[in-house]
């Protein structure tokens, strides 16, 4: 599971520390395994987040990922 974090200005927070929050606040299997910061989360007309791009930059961070390890 990956978490999309777009902090607000003025706030700064690592990888590490968001997961050990996630890990002492939420069930083991609910905690996510990776965090992708973003400088914004995509929103549609209705203000609600846009799925579908967050799916694609996962897909596509995902690629780089695997390319570089390969």
């Amino acid at each position: 599971m990956i978490a999309f974090v777009a902090l607000r200005d003025g706030f700064t927070a690592g990888d590490n520390e968001l997961l050990e929050l996630a890990r002492n606040r939420i069930a083991d299997y609910k905690a996510p395994e990776r965090i992708l910061f973003l400088p914004v989360l995509t929103k549609g007309l209705t203000g609600k987040v846009q799925r579908r791009d967050l799916r694609t930059i996962a897909l596509v961070s995902l690629e780089i990922e695997l390319t570089v390890s390969a």
